[in-house]
C-alpha cells in the first residue's frame, strides 16, 4: 500500500489536486457532474436491466437498449472523469478508506458483469437466440442493478467513514 499512498500524495500535490481542493466552485461543480453521471448511468442501466429481467414488457428491449446503452456510457464517462478529479483532491485518505476500496472493487465487478453479459448474450434483443426467458440473463441483469446501487451507496458512505 506504500506505493499507492506515494502515488496518492503525488496526485494530491498535482495542479489538478490543488485546484480541486482549493477552488471555491471547482469541487462542488465536479461533484454535480459526478451526480449527473450517476443519474445517467444508474437510470439507464437499471431501467435496461429491469427490462431484461422481465419488467416493462410492453417496451421493446432492442429499441430501449439502443437509447439506454449510450446514455449509460455517457454517465460512466462523466463518473470516471469527475471521480478522478475528486479523487485527486483527497487521494491519500481515500486510498486508506475501506469503503472506497469496496466501492472500487464493486465497480470492477459491475463492469465485469456488463462485459460478460455482452460476451454471453450479445446486444439485448427481445428474441435474441431464443433466450427471451433465460434465467441466466435475468440473474445477470438483477445482479447489475444490485451492484450499481451498491456502488452508489458506497460512494455516499465514503463521506461518513
Amino acid at each position: 500500500m506504500g506505493e499507492l499512498q506515494a502515488l496518492g500524495a503525488v496526485l494530491e500535490g498535482s495542479a489538478l489536486g490543488v485546484w480541486a481542493r482549493g477552488s471555491t466552485f471547482g469541487y462542488p461543480l465536479v461533484n454535480v457532474v459526478h451526480l449527473l453521471g450517476m443519474v445517467f448511468l444508474l437510470g439507464s442501466a437499471c431501467l435496461l436491466d429491469l427490462r431484461i429481467a422481465g419488467a416493462f414488457r410492453a417496451l421493446p428491449l432492442a429499441a430501449l437498449a439502443r437509447i439506454l446503452i449510450p446514455a449509460a456510457a455517457v454517465g460512466l464517462l462523466l463518473l470516471v472523469l469527475s471521480g478522478f478529479v475528486m479523487f485527486s483532491a483527497d487521494a491519500g485518505p481515500l486510498l486508506g478508506s475501506t469503503t472506497f476500496r469496496w466501492k472500487v472493487a464493486l465497480i470492477v465487478l459491475a463492469l465485469s458483469n456488463v462485459l460478460a453479459f455482452h460476451l454471453i448474450w450479445g446486444f439485448p434483443n427481445d428474441d435474441q437466440r431464443g433466450m427471451r426467458s433465460s434465467i441466466g440473463r435475468r440473474v445477470m441483469a438483477l445482479l447489475s442493478v444490485a451492484m450499481w446501487l451498491g456502488v452508489a451507496t458506497l460512494g455516499r458512505l465514503i463521506a461518513y467513514s
